[in-house]
Formats: C-alpha cells, sequence, structure tokens
C-alpha cells in the first residue's frame, strides 16, 4: 500500500513538472523582468542591453521533466534551467 501511494505521489510531481514547463516567451519575460530589476542610471541600462541580447539570442531545448536554455551574452554564455514555471541560473 505504502509503494501505491508513493507511486502516485512521484505521477503527480512528474504530471505537474511537465504541465508546467515553461517555453521560449516565458524566457524571454524573464529576462526583461531581470532588466529592469534593482539597479538606476547607467548600469541598468548596460544590463537591459546585456538582458535584451541574451533573450533574442538563446538556444531553447525541450525535455519531457524540464527546459534548458543556453544564452550568450557577450563571449560569456549562460545556462538557464526551467522547473515549474521558474527559471534558474545553473552555469
Amino acid at each position: 500500500m505504502k509503494f501505491v501511494i508513493i507511486l502516485i505521489l512521484v505521477a503527480a510531481l512528474v504530471a505537474g513538472a511537465v504541465l508546467t514547463k515553461p517555453d521560449g516567451k516565458s524566457f524571454q519575460s524573464f529576462m526583461q523582468k531581470q532588466a529592469n530589476q534593482g539597479k538606476d542610471g547607467f548600469s541598468q541600462l548596460l544590463n537591459a542591453a546585456g538582458n535584451l541580447q541574451e533573450s533574442l539570442l538563446f538556444d531553447y531545448e525541450d525535455y519531457f521533466v524540464f527546459a534548458k536554455v543556453s544564452a550568450a551574452r557577450g563571449l560569456e554564455k549562460r545556462e538557464y534551467l526551467g522547473l515549474f514555471s521558474i527559471w534558474i541560473q545553473v552555469k
């Protein structure tokens, strides 16, 4: 009985991850929100320009449970993991 309950919970977790997996448009809106946070003046302008470039030049990889984005910002390459409708920078 315990095994069946664990199996149902794992299936519900996987189904939730699949249904709430973010897409490419949500990555672009995530980068726009990042550009508008915190800083002011010239540093905000530079950060916004970098985030705009990063949101335009990215490779979106769709997996079953999550999404992965590789984005270039200048010569630096960043990777983001999309899971449960959120984006997390992993590299």
